[in-house]
Order: C-alpha cells, then sequence, then structure tokens
C-alpha cells in the first residue's frame, strides 16, 4: 500500500521537532482526520537553512514531513516556491488518494513558513 519511502521515513522520521532559531513557521490541519502539521523554518540570504516539523497525525503525514524537510535544507526561497503536489507525490515514491493530503499540509505549512520567513 505505500511506497518503501513512505514507511521508512513514518517509523523514523528526520527533523521532527521543534526548531527555537525558526524564523518562518506554518501551520495546516485535516479537520476529517484530525492531522496536525506545524514546519519550522531558519532562512537566512533568502537560503533555507534548516527545516523542522512537528506532527500530530498519520504515518504519510510524518513521512512528508520527513522527507520533506531534508529536501528543503540548502534550497533557495524561490526553489522552496517551486515545490508541487506532483514532484512530491513522486518523491514520496506515491500515496494513494486517500492520503495524498499530506502533501497539501506541507505545502500550505510551507507557503505560510516561506511568507513569514521573507517578511522579517
Amino acid at each position: 500500500m505505500y511506497s518503501s519511502i513512505v514507511r521508512e521515513h513514518a517509523v523514523h522520521p528526520h527533523h521532527r521537532k521543534a526548531l527555537p532559531l525558526a524564523n518562518g513557521w506554518g501551520e495546516a490541519s485535516f479537520p476529517p482526520c484530525g492531522d496536525r502539521f506545524k514546519l519550522f523554518l531558519r532562512v537566512e540570504d533568502h537560503r533555507i537553512i534548516e527545516a523542522s516539523f512537528e506532527a500530530q497525525a498519520c504515518g504519510p503525514v510524518v513521512a512528508m514531513g520527513s522527507v520533506g524537510t531534508q529536501l528543503l535544507c540548502g534550497l533557495t526561497v524561490d526553489e522552496a516556491r517551486q515545490l508541487n503536489a506532483f514532484s512530491l507525490d513522486e518523491r514520496l515514491g506515491g500515496l494513494p488518494p486517500a492520503k495524498r493530503h499530506a502533501i497539501l499540509l506541507f505545502l500550505d505549512s510551507l507557503h505560510q513558513a516561506l511568507s513569514l520567513a521573507t517578511s522579517i
């Protein structure tokens, strides 16, 4: 049902912690199942230096947070803004339709975090 990437990152997530030095953050939730996701970014000179997340959510949301934060580190703000649901789904090895809200939670939080980090 889930790719080996999703299974691995759901069980052994990377960057799952608050980020005290974050200058950008965003939150999103999916009320039908109660998933909640928060993304933290530290941006310097329009480059993402550090990214982390917290989640009270299903395995695919945790996996998306883990894969997504790994991907974000080192990207410019403009590169991060170009991430889309199709490319993220591919990075996860594909998600079943009922679990694709994981990608939307990540993207919603990302856009909020980037807006905040670049407005400071």
